[in-house]
Parts: C-alpha cells; structure tokens; sequence
C-alpha cells in the first residue's frame, strides 16, 4: 500500500516552495530524490533529500549549488549503487543557462565542472534527463539554443570523464526544434 510521508520534515526551512522532479532507488535500504526549492530571496537551488531504508533526511545543498544568488535545478538522478549516482540540471551564470552534474561518491556530493560540457559559455545548455547502466557509463540528454532554434544535447561519461556528442548529427533537419528530455539504460 502507499502512504503519504510527512513532507514538512523534507522541506527546507520557512515558507519556501519546494517540488521533487525525480527519484533513483537502488534497494529499499537507498533512494535519492531530487528537485529544487525556492530560497529565501526567491532563487531557484539544489534539493537533494536521501532514504536510508526507515526516514528520508535532507542533504546540504548548499555547497551543492553554484551560487546562492543564480538559479539552480536539478531535474534528474541516476544511482547504480549506494556508491555511484549522478544528478543533473542546471544552473545560471548570469542570463545563460549552462549545465549542472552533481556526482555521489558514497559519503558526499561534488560539483562537476560543467563549463566544458556545454556547446558555447553564450548558449543555453539544459540537462533534463541522466541514466548510468554503470559506474563507467552514463548518458545526458536535454538542449541547447543555436541562435533562435533548440537541438538536442547529449553527454556521455566513460568512468572518468564527461565528453559532448555531436548533437547537431541526431536532430530533425533545417531549422527545426529538436529536445531531449528523459532517457533509460
């Protein structure tokens, strides 16, 4: 049967909106959900919220974000293990969008550099749906803007590091909008 878990303990502090966009589970001992929330000078930031079996408990998201004063969201997550998972959104640096990666190690979340993921520091690039098949490999989807038209964005990490797919080879043809927004492996 389903039951409704008291979500005033999930929330943030004060007042702030809060949604959850997706969740991971990789037994009934672990799952991560993840979404954003509103904070107090109503920017968009990171939440992360982790289940250990029993409770759900709140991560620090915080030092998850790029910065307190720029809109953060993360849309997607992906766990292999209690060891490995990998969120992905996005963040922004002034009036760009760019892409946002957060890697679990096992004990704490870090900051990808998505800078280098991105296909131009002046385009809007969006992560909107992230699957691992293995520590070794994962795979992005989700958008960019060239000029006025939107094409596919994909990403894939080897275990290592993340590399941008030429993109523009799997869209429709001409000027034509093309978005990625979930993907499974």
């Amino acid at each position: 049967a389903w039951s409704l878990d008291a979500a005033q303990s999930l929330s943030t502090s004060g007042p702030q909106a809060s949604q959850l966009s997706a969740i991971s589970c990789v037994s009934a001992a672990f799952c991560v959900a993840v979404g954003s929330y509103t904070n107090a000078i109503g920017t968009s930031q990171n939440l992360l919220l982790t289940w250990n079996g029993s409770a759900w408990s709140l991560d620090d998201s915080a030092s998850l974000s790029t910065s307190a004063t720029q809109a953060n969201q993360i849309s997607g997550i992906t766990c292999v293990s209690t060891t490995f998972c990998v969120a992905a959104g996005l963040h922004s640096v002034g009036t760009v969008i760019q892409n946002l990666l957060l890697t679990w190690n096992g004990s704490a979340w870090s900051l990808d550099d998505s800078a280098s993921l991105s296909t131009a520091a002046t385009q809007d690039n969006q992560i909107s749906g992230i699957s691992c098949a293995s520590a070794a490999f994962c795979i992005g989807v989700g958008s960019y803007i060239t000029g006025t038209v939107i094409q596919n964005l994909l990403l894939t990490w080897n275990g290592s590091a993340w590399s941008l797919d030429a993109a523009q080879s799997l869209s429709t043809s001409g000027p034509q909008a093309s978005q990625l927004s979930a993907i499974s492996c």
